[in-house]
């Protein structure tokens, strides 16, 4: 079996913050990579476009370990970097630019309660 390839879309990412984004994602796939060896951790890259970026291990076992088999449990790599990249992206997104900070605040704090201003 050949190895593995996943993909995420940009959540409407700048360049910078996207470039900054996946580097974090390809970091935290390693990091939730078995390691008996080092090589499947090693053998992860991405293939960064402006709407999304394809991580590729093509370590030969990769998708038995990823997927696993009848004798073995899954590790499902990639399902865990689903659950976290929509975090990773927010922790890269700017905040609006647009927006006036202090006009913000007050809008905000004439909400709150007495108590709580």
């Amino acid at each position: 079996m050949p190895g593995i390839t996943h993909t995420i879309s940009n959540q409407g990412l700048d360049a910078a913050s996207w470039q900054a984004a996946c580097e974090d994602m390809l970091e935290h796939l390693k990091s939730v990579t078995p390691v008996r060896t080092g090589f499947l951790q090693s053998e992860w890259r991405m293939r960064v476009s402006p709407q999304s970026v394809t991580f590729i291990d093509d370590a030969p076992y990769a998708s038995y370990v990823n997927d696993g088999t009848p004798n073995m449990a899954p590790r499902d790599m990639t399902g865990e970097l689903d659950s976290v990249a929509s975090d990773i992206m927010d922790g890269h997104r700017k905040p609006d630019e647009d927006i006036d900070q202090t006009e913000y605040r007050e809008a905000r704090e004439s909400q709150l309660p007495p108590y709580r201003r």
